[in-house]
């Protein structure tokens, strides 16, 4: 879909830009050693990496290698495709990402996972209305009017069982509704309007 390869796209440009400002920082301080930022939630294979310290040349004898041991620099790797991780000198004395546990972290993913799910599918249904607004607002035959008409409020009851469904799924799980996600680019407010008035028809 355009809006998520969009959203892909500028969310891991701006966090490269902000990687290679780093590195420059790095570079002029003569910085070999950094440290690797960790959120909860991160995915299983980010988790061997995120909130360790790591060496920039990968001659410490002491710290791994920093590019081979994240893959900074290729797509599944840090600062890579959609990736909210970022790196920055290491404080060798602090490191407030150490407690992170694994077990938590999977559940937190696995959780991120299926609300990304439950996003995609809200989205694919408002699309799928937009598009059946605009077909029976072209509609010249009655007869093609009314079936598009039911198949429209069909959809709208679909979408208002998937938003039901979404809004308790974060509220059981303690997750933010993430309202920038259920959106499409061409869903208007008299779209919303007319969902829900098609939803609660008889």
């Amino acid at each position: 879909k355009m809006d998520v390869a969009v959203r892909r796209a500028v969310l891991t440009g701006v966090n490269q830009t902000a990687a290679r400002m780093q590195t420059a920082r790095a570079d002029e301080m003569e910085c070999d050693l950094v440290e690797t930022t960790a959120h909860m939630g991160a995915r299983p294979e980010h988790m061997d990496w995120q909130g360790r310290i790591f060496s920039r040349s990968g001659k410490s004898r002491k710290y791994p290698d920093f590019v081979k041991s994240t893959g900074y620099g290729t797509g599944p790797g840090l600062c890579g495709w959609n990736c909210r991780h970022s790196f920055g000198p290491g404080d060798l004395r602090h490191n407030p990402y150490a407690q992170f546990d694994a077990e938590e972290n999977k559940r937190a993913f696995d959780l991120s996972q299926k609300q990304r799910g439950k996003e995609s599918r809200i989205r694919r249904t408002k699309t799928k209305l937009v598009g059946l607004r605009t077909a029976i607002e072209a509609a010249e035959d009655a007869g093609v009017k009314a079936t598009l008409e039911a198949q429209y409020t069909r959809t709208a009851k679909l979408l208002e069982k998937q938003n039901l469904d979404y809004n308790q799924f974060c509220e059981d799980n303690g997750l933010k509704r993430l309202s920038d996600r259920i959106q499409i680019a061409k869903w208007t407010r008299e779209d919303a309007r007319k969902s829900i008035a098609a939803a609660r028809s008889k």
